[in-house]
């Protein structure tokens, strides 16, 4: 096995001394000529810096963490991919964690990170206490908590969509469209985007004079699974449509729909949450409310980054609340109805 490559002949190569080959690994201050040679002699070498060995001596790792719950839902993947672009512009490398949904899994993702000596987490939470995350803020390891509200995170930056405006708006599309039996699938409601979203929905049912039946009200995980359980028990109370907390909800809603012979939106409308490429690709192409996943994931990486080169500051925590935007297609309804109008 070849032995490993080490600065000094990284610096030999490279014609310049090991101080120099040091600032241009640390993007400190180096003339251009003395920096391509560096770099031209890292690449000849194939040179691997000791990163751990490098944490320890300067206290920084230029590596951030992102926690989130599915891995398997682009909504997630599109907040990665901002966050990543804006955090490598400024040098930093990008980890994620999966926690499979799972809420003792939250806690757990971020001790990890720590340990992989992190310099800000960002964490796409599930709920539950704001205990860990708080003690390893205070711990110089700052967080910001995105998409889902933990108890007690007062000191916490945190990046949010306005669930319960989105779901009156998506409701109130609903009713001005003229349904009445406006069911919904809400997601776990110990999640508060859900519990957020459930209090737009019966605001909008309550402004535009419709009763509420409990029973059209059905919790679930947040799964195609989920959607389509949630609609074989609503089916008996025949909605006339359907809110669904979001992307994987709204598909398994369709899914089981049509798999008990009805048509959507003929027999029953469907909306749903998120707005991934998913969305315009099902049959009927769905209406949705558009979360900006794109500018949550950039927020949020802004506001670590905030942090990360402000850490000797006081800095009052910071919560920015994002609009989403209705998208209307077929799956409503609403231009089948307006043909008719017509």
């Amino acid at each position: 096995m070849a032995s490993k490559v080490t600065i000094i002949e990284v610096a030999k190569e490279a014609g310049v001394g090991t101080s120099t080959v040091s600032r241009v690994l640390n993007a400190q201050s180096v003339s251009n000529e003395k920096r391509q040679a560096v770099l031209h002699a890292i690449r000849k070498l194939n040179y691997r810096p000791n990163l751990m060995a490098r944490n320890l001596r300067t206290n920084v790792s230029k590596i951030c963490g992102l926690v989130i719950p599915d891995i398997c839902n682009s909504f997630f993947g599109q907040i990665a991919g901002a966050a990543g672009a804006i955090l490598e512009k400024q040098g930093y490398e990008l980890i994620i964690a999966n926690t499979g949904q799972k809420t003792e899994k939250q806690n757990d993702a971020m001790q990890t990170m720590v340990s992989r000596q992190v310099d800000g987490i960002m964490l796409c939470a599930i709920g539950g206490k704001a205990d860990v995350a708080n003690q390893i803020n205070k711990d110089d390891c700052p967080i910001v908590v995105i998409d889902n509200k933990l108890e007690r995170m007062e000191d916490l930056d945190s990046v949010m969509v306005d669930n319960v405006k989105s779901a009156y708006s998506l409701t109130e599309h609903l009713c001005m469209i003229g349904y009445r039996r406006i069911a919904i699938i809400t997601g776990p409601l110990e999640q508060s985007s859900a519990l957020e979203r459930l209090t737009g929905y019966r605001r909008a049912l309550a402004d535009y004079n419709l009763q509420l039946d409990e029973e059209m009200i059905k919790e679930a995980d947040f799964t195609i699974r989920g959607g389509r359980d949630a609609v074989s028990s609503l089916l008996y109370k025949k909605p006339d449509a359907i809110v669904a907390a979001n992307n994987h909800l709204a598909i398994g809603a369709i899914t089981e729909i049509r798999k008990s012979g009805f048509e959507v939106p003929d027999d029953i409308a469907v909306v749903g949450f998120d707005d991934t490429e998913v969305g315009e690709l099902i049959d009927p192409p769905l209406t949705i409310m558009s979360q900006p996943a794109v500018e949550i994931g950039e927020t949020a990486a802004r506001l670590l980054l905030h942090r990360i080169c402000n850490e000797n500051e006081t800095i009052p925590s910071q919560e920015r609340v994002l609009p989403a935007r209705l998208i209307v297609r077929s799956s409503c309804g609403f231009y089948k109805k307006l043909g008719q109008i017509v």
